[in-house]
């Protein structure tokens, strides 16, 4: 789950940025088998430009890390 903070349901074009840039992150990585898409994608917090985003990953919300 990636959250674009502060964002409402229609984003602003720099939100808008980094929703595609995640979706296609995660369209190399599990449709194209792209290895470091993948890393990328398991690993990666946040991604570059547009406005703040934060990826929640699974295991962050078992170890009760909170962010």
């Amino acid at each position: 789950m990636v959250e674009l903070i502060d964002q409402v349901h229609i984003f602003e074009p720099n939100s808008r940025q980094d929703k595609e840039n995640w979706e296609m992150l995660f369209f190399n990585a599990y449709l194209k088998h792209n290895q470091r898409a993948l890393v990328e994608l398991k690993h990666g917090l946040s991604m570059d430009g547009g406005n703040e985003n934060l990826q929640l990953l699974e295991y962050q919300r078992t170890q009760g890390i909170v962010y």
